[in-house]
Formats: structure tokens, C-alpha cells, sequence
């Protein structure tokens, strides 16, 4: 085999090896993503239930800020479909941003019909400490989803 032919199979296995390499990375970020996105969700579906909970036992009423949810979070139901139980603080971290607190409560309106209710936003995912409105959100129906889904 000629230098120049020994060139061309080392360069192009080398080639190989990168577009794999590189495919094997992203797929690992893309799974990495969408784990850390699931357990997002999970926790904004906690908290919701929990704010819900905490309206049945307060005539109605929601609470004003998040930490006033702490000991309803203990009463979820314990087939409640989400494997950890967590902490208030470590649930209130977002693993798919990285922020402290990960989200941000509105106090729902109770004066409003009960189909503009189910579409408020009720829970946002922060980044950077503002609104990730690219991100599921918590609605007043208790659905955690994207905005662009219907």
C-alpha cells in the first residue's frame, strides 16, 4: 500500500470514528434532555396537586406563595405516579434549567369560568430567573404541557 492510499483509509476511519463519536454524544444529551424534562414535569405535576389539595382543605382558596404548600406535599396519595418524594427546597430546583427556585406560582383567579380556569397558567418554569414560556407549564386543570399544545 502506498503512503498516499495508507492517508486516505487513516483519514477516513478517523472521519468514521468522529461522525460516530459526535452521533453517540448527542444522542446521550437528547436522552439526558429528555429525563431532565420528565422530572421538570413530575415536579410541576407535585406541586400542582398539592396547591389543589390545599384549596380543598381552605374553602377554596389558593395559597398566595408556594411554601405555604410544604406540608400538603406530604399528603399526596402515596400511588400518586411519581417515584421520589422529595424535599420542598430539591423540588422547588428545576434539573432541566439548573435554576433555585425553579418555578414561578400565579395565584389563579376563582372569579373567572370554569373553562378559562382550566387554561390559566398556573405554574412557569424559570431560566435565568424569568418566565421559560418554551418550557411545559402548570395549567389550572392540574395538566402540566406545552403552550403550543392544544
Amino acid at each position: 500500500m502506498t503512503n498516499r492510499r495508507k492517508v486516505i483509509v487513516t483519514g477516513g476511519t478517523l472521519l468514521a470514528c468522529v461522525l460516530i463519536g459526535t452521533m453517540i454524544g448527542f444522542r446521550a444529551y437528547q436522552s439526558s434532555r429528555a429525563r431532565n424534562e420528565m422530572r421538570s414535569s413530575s415536579r410541576m405535576k407535585m406541586i400542582s396537586q398539592a396547591l389543589f389539595i390545599f384549596m380543598n382543605d381552605h374553602r377554596a382558596e389558593f395559597p398566595n406563595t408556594l411554601p405555604e404548600i410544604k406540608p400538603y406535599l406530604e399528603r399526596l396519595p402515596p400511588n400518586f405516579p411519581f417515584i421520589e418524594r422529595l424535599e420542598f427546597d430539591y423540588l422547588m430546583s428545576n434539573p432541566l434549567t439548573g435554576d433555585f427556585p425553579g418555578y414561578e406560582y400565579v395565584k389563579p383567579n376563582l372569579d373567572v369560568p370554569e373553562s378559562e380556569f382550566n387554561k390559566a397558567i398556573i405554574l412557569f418554569q424559570l431560566r435565568d430567573g424569568k418566565r421559560a414560556t418554551d418550557l411545559p407549564v402548570a395549567l389550572g386543570d392540574g395538566s402540566v404541557r406545552r403552550l403550543n399544545e392544544p
